[in-house]
């Protein structure tokens, strides 16, 4: 009973989510937005990557898919236009938001259980109820970006670990580890800068896991790494003749953009010039932005600290009175 009661609230959570989502982007008006900016890029790129699939283009075409995207997500985006029944093209949108959708709600009960595990039954259904009308969670899913598989694979691996160092059941312990391996794999392809996620769930393990099972353990968790990336590193061989184990999304570009004194942090418009970037190294450019205004650089540095702790829909707002009165003294 207590299974089938738990089981049954996973399931309301999971069709509420879905249902919020869906509704959000369908029936509120956000579908036009769905494929701006960056959106329109990974489009682009789900298509190149079935084209080149199906044999009707060459593997040299998915050469800046593979250093800047990587394959993860537009294959994830290929997935869903093919499960409802679509066929990549490059602009349509509905099979990759439904995805996402699916994906998102998943990730709410996943945060669920998570917390259960780690604490108690009521504590993992107010989790995955707070995960359910969570702002964020429910605009970006408006938006084709990688940072909704993100958020899934960051909600497994939390489940994962969880999961694993409270297991006694050894085969169970190398299932787990093995879906950790191929979930930190996929999050590392997905969005290089995550890859800071592997240190706390290696310290974790290194920490709790008994040294009996620990080699066992570690060997499940690289095997499920490698499954994921040894078929990247043939793609990457085959595109860029190279490989790596993360993909370069435009590393300058964004450092640039989080130090310019005069956007703070934000991109502005008239853009930039990026002309030469890629070819600086990072503490070049942190030189050169210092050197364009020193003392709004340094508090634009200690500015970042407290964006940490702002509300995740109000990061960007500042206030409209001391916006005023800075623009009247540069006036």
């Amino acid at each position: 009973p207590q299974m089938k009661r738990t089981f049954l609230i996973y399931s309301l959570v999971f069709s509420a989510a879905l249902l919020v989502r869906l509704c959000f982007i369908f029936a509120d008006g956000h579908l036009a937005i769905a494929a701006i900016g960056d959106s329109s890029e990974y489009l682009k790129d789900a298509h190149e990557f079935f084209e080149v699939l199906c044999g009707r283009a060459d593997f040299s075409t998915l050469a800046l898919m593979m250093k800047q995207a990587g394959c993860v997500f537009p294959a994830f985006l290929i997935l869903g236009y093919l499960l409802t029944g679509n066929i990549p093209d490059g602009y349509s949108v509905i099979g990759p938001l439904i995805a996402q959708s699916v994906t998102l709600a998943f990730a709410c009960v996943l945060i669920g259980l998570c917390a259960h595990k780690c604490f108690d039954e009521r504590t993992g259904y107010l989790a995955a109820a707070l995960a359910l009308i969570y702002p964020g969670f429910i605009v970006s899913s408006a938006r084709v970006l990688a940072e909704n598989l993100a958020v899934f694979l960051i909600s497994a691996i939390c489940y994962l670990t969880a999961s694993l160092l409270q297991e006694s059941n050894d085969k169970r312990k190398l299932g787990y580890a093995l879906g950790l391996g191929i979930t930190l794999a996929l999050l590392q392809q997905t969005r290089s800068a995550l890859v800071l996620v592997m240190v706390p769930v290696i310290f974790a393990i290194l920490i709790q896991v008994r040294k009996k099972s620990f080699g066992k353990t570690a060997i499940s968790a690289f095997f499920g790494f490698m499954l994921v990336l040894a078929p990247i590193f043939c793609l990457q061989k085959m595109t860029l003749d190279n490989i790596s184990f993360m993909p370069d999304r435009k590393q300058n570009y964004n450092l640039c953009v989080g130090l310019d004194p005069v956007g703070r942090g934000w991109i502005t418009y008239p853009f930039m010039s990026f002309a030469g970037l890629e070819n600086k190294s990072a503490p070049q450019i942190i030189k050169d932005q210092m050197r364009r205004n020193p003392s709004e650089f340094w508090s634009l540095l200690l500015d970042k600290p407290a964006r940490l702790f702002k509300f995740h829909w109000n990061d960007f707002r500042t206030p409209i009175r001391s916006e005023e009165r800075r623009v009247g003294k540069e006036c």
